[in-house]
């Protein structure tokens, strides 16, 4: 792609070298209000799906709920997770697998750049989440594909 598109990705890098880019804190800010943003429209799309679907339920879900967590890891330590005493009701999403997952790892922030903080057992227990509901849709794809694969015999049979 980068060989063949040598002038394009120059133009890229031209327009952005141009870019009206924000003050560090107005950027900081206009991060934090993009995340809460975001969390609250995966909130409300959530309350909108059926979850005895797969694809479009299940899947949809978790395909919306990880974005926060992509976000989190893509914006170069922009985002930390802030060491919180964890109140006892996430005790259950604090596990070894969790806890050591390289996806709860931010990259190191940058000197002198002001990182947004997350609560450490927020952010684990939607990685909790995240897996579980990965779990689930993995389970509901296999019975499907197993039913399919019967219901096709069955028909082949009756032909």
């Amino acid at each position: 792609w980068l060989s063949d598109k040598k002038s394009l990705v120059r133009k890229i890098i031209k327009n952005l070298s141009k870019a009206d880019w924000l003050k560090p804190e107005k950027d900081r800010k206009a991060l934090a209000r993009f995340m809460h943003e975001t969390c609250m429209k995966v909130n409300a799309r959530s309350k909108e799906l059926d979850l005895s679907l797969l694809e479009n339920g299940v899947h949809e879900f978790r395909r919306n709920i990880r974005w926060l967590s992509i976000y989190a890891q893509c914006l170069d330590g922009l985002i930390q997770l802030e060491d919180d005493m964890p109140d006892q009701k996430f005790q259950r999403y604090l596990t070894k697998e969790i806890i050591n997952s390289p996806f709860n790892r931010m990259p190191d922030n940058r000197p002198g750049v002001a990182p947004l903080y997350v609560s450490k057992s927020f952010f684990y227990a939607l990685s909790f989440e995240i897996q579980a509901i990965g779990e689930i849709k993995d389970e509901g794809q296999l019975l499907e594909a197993i039913t399919g694969f019967f219901f096709e015999r069955e028909k082949e049979k009756r032909c």
